[in-house]
């Protein structure tokens, strides 16, 4: 999206191999502002071990830590009420984004983020990325160009939800069914 994420508190919950990698790539951009949790000790000491600035938080309270920037790459139904209620509140947190699958516990919690002016990037819009890389491996397809027009997706479901109101949840769900009737499939 182009923001300087530098000075901004970011909280990843989840440092298994794609939430590690993502400290690990925030803390040589110049992130320090970088929290972390984890339910396994192991990959907690993995990530903090060159960076000691990073703060370890616990994992029943990742969603309160005051971060700007909530990123669930552990387990799903992350967003409930209680812990939405919590990051808007206490946490103040505007933009959530990981890659935990089905992160929203219920389908109305898209509509509670957006009404609290959280941005929520859908879960399987944050993971096609890596989908978009084996496609192009396999198929010799370009990753540059396929990363393109992955994020022109991303910046039209954001770009609508402006427009129309609606939830990023919503927005995104509208266009995957839609592209999807577009598909010719086998009969």
């Amino acid at each position: 999206l182009g923001m300087d994420m530098r000075h901004l508190p970011i909280m990843i919950q989840g440092v298994g191999s794609v939430g590690s990698a993502i400290a690990k790539s925030y803390w040589e951009e110049g992130v320090r502002n970088l929290s972390i949790s984890d339910t396994v000790q192991e990959s907690l000491d993995l990530v903090t071990a060159q960076r000691p600035g990073i703060i370890v938080v616990d994992p029943r309270h990742a969603h309160a830590t005051g971060a700007e920037i909530f990123m669930p790459c552990a387990g799903g139904a992350i967003l409930n009420k209680r812990t939405v209620a919590d990051m808007h509140y206490r946490s103040h947190t505007y933009i959530i984004c990981g890659c935990a699958n089905n992160q929203l516990a219920t389908p109305d919690i898209g509509q509670m983020l957006h009404d609290l002016g959280i941005v929520w990037c859908p879960d399987y819009l944050v993971n096609a990325g890596g989908l978009i890389e084996v496609t192009a491996e396999m198929f010799g397809r370009d990753l540059e160009e396929m990363l393109v027009r992955m994020r022109t997706t991303f910046l039209s479901v954001l770009y609508e939800t402006g427009e129309s109101n609606r939830p990023t949840s919503v927005v995104a769900d509208d266009m995957v069914s839609e592209r999807v009737a577009q598909m010719s499939l086998p009969q």
